[in-house]
């Protein structure tokens, strides 16, 4: 990267700060760091503190009176905080004269929010950062190339969250974080990624119990969709169904598409320890197998930098919310809806 870069303003100082900041330092590793300032939540994650002593120059805690006496109204706005916070944060910083802002998923997981959000003239950005996977660019090249004509889609994004769960990260007034709003948005994404814009058939989720005290909503969850793809005759109708367990012992990312013709296309990315290397792998009908493992597959970092590039422009008065970022949040407000609907 090149140039002065506009300055960054971190909102929240949890574990989705933590991994952003971290990837602005691998963005800028060979280079001089953009001015980064930290608006602290109540919960200040360790590693926050031990970034502004490492950067003092270039990393500092703050607070909205300091920014506001700053005056950088063309910084970048990173949001990082408790979904149910989002609209409220947008909106005050907006209020104040930002315009330029990214949020971590999901958006929003309320209609009214959404059409709020929608109505303000920002510039905005939603993480969706396994679009910017190596592993997913090369399976929607076999996809363009014809190598593949995915029919269906399985995706597994499982870990064992308990840990954070006893220590309430990403609690909002004392309850936890859907599973919904967790691993799932990014299996919807991708999903209309590989086959297309969606719409939820059904969706349910289980508790998550520790000590015997349940924690509504946040084990496991699974989403069904359905996509509709243009046909030669007739518009095809495609599935997927999309899983997600917060207490596995055994983390995986994992996504499987299944062609017309037998062929399977299956998709590994990162989980865990196992560090930034993807795996793709094709399967034909005859049992022939190609695998492809992608290293440094900073998908965090690759998404960072391409949403900095785009919101470090000089914006136009009004600026659309993103097609993929809009149907990506409608796909987890029906996901809710549909599940409280059958309750």
């Amino acid at each position: 990267m090149s140039g002065a870069p506009c300055p960054i303003l971190v909102i929240g100082s949890g574990r989705a700060a933590i991994l952003h900041l971290n990837a602005y330092l691998r963005l800028w590793e060979a280079e001089a760091l953009p001015q980064i300032y930290i608006m602290p939540g109540p919960l200040v994650h360790p590693q926050i503190r031990t970034l502004a002593e490492n950067y003092p120059e270039s990393i500092h805690l703050t607070t909205l009176k300091e920014t506001m006496r700053r005056k950088q109204i063309d910084s970048v706005i990173d949001i990082c905080t408790p979904t149910p916070t989002h609209r409220t944060v947008l909106e005050e910083l907006y209020d104040v004269g930002f315009c330029r802002f990214l949020v971590e998923k999901p958006l929003v997981t309320a209609a009214e929010d959404l059409e709020r959000i929608r109505s303000l003239p920002i510039h905005l950005a939603l993480m969706q950062n396994y679009l910017f996977s190596r592993a997913t660019g090369r399976a929607l090249d076999l996809i363009r190339s014809g190598e593949i004509h995915p029919a269906s889609m399985i995706s597994v994004f499982s870990k064992d969250r308990t840990v954070d769960s006893v220590a309430m990260r990403g609690f909002y007034n004392g309850e936890p974080p859907h599973v919904f709003t967790i691993e799932l948005p990014h299996q919807l994404y991708l999903a209309a990624a590989f086959l297309g814009p969606a719409r939820v058939v059904t969706a349910c989720s289980g508790n998550m119990v520790i000590d015997g005290k349940p924690l509504p909503h946040h084990g496991a969850g699974i989403i069904q969709l359905e996509h509709e793809k243009p046909g030669m005759h007739a518009p095809q109708v495609l599935s997927s169904f999309h899983f997600s367990c917060l207490t596995s012992a055994n983390p995986v990312r994992r996504v499987l598409l299944t062609g017309r013709d037998q062929r399977t296309l299956t998709i590994d990315y990162p989980a865990g320890q196992s560090g930034l290397t993807s795996k793709i792998e094709l399967r034909d009908g005859n049992g022939s197998v190609r695998t492809e493992p992608l290293e440094n597959d900073d998908m965090i970092k690759f998404a960072l930098q391409h949403y900095y590039a785009v919101l470090s422009q000089n914006p136009p008065d009004s600026f659309p919310l993103q097609c993929g970022a809009e149907c990506c949040t409608k796909l987890v407000i029906d996901a809710l809806q549909n599940q409280a609907n059958q309750t």
